[in-house]
């Protein structure tokens, strides 16, 4: 057992080398997680923002397409347009 403790104070292990290096590199791996966290994040972000507006763009387009198409082919049929009542 006194070699055990005797090599952790050697290589900087102990509680008494913590004192100064410890809160110190725990900072600074607490930065690079979040550092890390916010580039995985904006990396997604950057991915599917685009997809997300292409498919927005295509439903729109598609409700768009339709809504005409179905106006369009009542007044080639001559059909009357249904009255829509404003409350």
């Amino acid at each position: 057992m006194p070699r055990q403790a005797a090599s952790r104070l050697v290589v900087g292990e102990g509680e008494g080398a913590r004192g100064a290096s410890g809160p110190a590199a725990t900072m600074l791996r607490s930065l690079l997680l979040h550092s890390l966290r916010l580039c995985a994040q904006t990396a997604s972000c950057l991915v599917l923002f685009p997809r997300f507006l292409g498919t927005a763009f295509m439903l729109w387009l598609l409700d768009f397409l339709c809504i005409r198409k179905h106006f369009l082919g009542r007044r080639r049929r001559g059909q009357p347009e249904p009255e829509v009542e404003l409350n």
